[in-house]
């Protein structure tokens, strides 16, 4: 499914995060409401910046309108993976976010 770029992508939100290795907690109840545009204001704030998304994120940040308007140099590489992602995601995230994104699954 092509990305709509008239659409306001919702929120994605996690609830009750925990994470152990071994007997070390190293989250525990987290909750997270992450909007795509928040995502490219911290990017945009910080230093250049290599991230991971899965497809899902991917789609919703490139539909953000907020891309079109922040500052996006630093980003240095969008990684993308964990599932296929579609040619028009792709297209898209190419087209909003620049020629960093990188496909690397399977």
């Amino acid at each position: 499914m092509a990305a709509n770029p008239t659409a306001t992508p919702s929120p994605v939100r996690l609830a009750g995060v925990t994470k152990s290795y071994g007997s070390t907690t190293v989250l525990h109840g987290v909750d997270l409401a992450l909007d795509p545009g928040e995502l490219v204001s911290l990017v945009a704030a910080g230093q250049r910046t290599t991230f991971f998304l899965p497809p899902t994120l991917l789609r919703r940040l490139s539909a953000s309108a907020q891309v079109g308007s922040a500052s996006i140099e630093r980003i240095g590489r969008v990684l993308v993976g964990a599932a296929p992602v579609a040619a028009e995601d792709l297209r898209s995230a190419v087209a909003a976010l620049g020629p960093c994104v990188w496909n690397g699954y399977g």
